[in-house]
């Protein structure tokens, strides 16, 4: 994409973010905390990983690591079936509690989407409604509404394209940090 495309594309966001409520900037700025969160709970998932094919590869290895070495002690941990069950334990709870964040967040994106279409139709309509009834005789008000109707549902698959793409650069981040 070029420059001039990308200036389309923020000028469109700037355009969107000035014609939404206060109520829904609010929500936009939480569901962006939300998907910083994404991108962390991604990480942990896949920080959890590594004592797990620790564990399965080569166990006496994980105590050498002092943080693991301090929790077996902590648990009362002495044995390598138990090391692994631990191992597996808390990768399952990160797993699922990361798919637990994901769906969430991947239904926020949704919803405020839909949410934002919502605001933005009945700001249409409204506009459209409150015109002089002489406007209304002059125009084909059907085919208006017609394309009103088209222009809001591409806005909101525009806008949940971008919360979407916000949410796996988040994501990608922290990963890549990680890493």
């Amino acid at each position: 994409m070029g420059t001039a495309s990308n200036i389309k594309i923020l000028k469109l966001l700037l355009r969107i973010w000035s014609e939404i409520t206060n109520k829904r900037r609010r929500q936009i700025i939480s569901l962006f905390f939300l998907m910083i969160f994404s991108g962390f709970a991604e990480l942990l998932t896949l920080a959890s990983i590594i004592p797990f094919l620790i564990v399965l590869s080569n166990p006496d290895k994980l105590n050498e690591i002092v943080i693991f070495r301090d929790l077996f002690q902590l648990f009362s941990i002495d044995n390598q079936t138990k090391m692994m069950v631990f191992a597996t334990s808390i990768f399952g709870v990160y797993a699922i509690i990361n798919m637990f964040i994901r769906v969430t967040n991947l239904y926020l994106n949704t919803r405020l989407s839909a949410l934002v279409g919502s605001d933005l139709s009945a700001k249409v309509y409204e506009n459209i409604l409150n015109r002089e009834y002489n406007w209304h005789l002059n125009v084909n008000t059907s085919e208006l509404i017609n394309n009103a109707i088209n222009n809001v549902y591409n806005t909101v698959l525009f806008i949940k394209s971008f919360l979407n793409l916000v949410t796996q650069i988040s994501v990608a981040t922290f990963l890549i940090i990680g890493l």
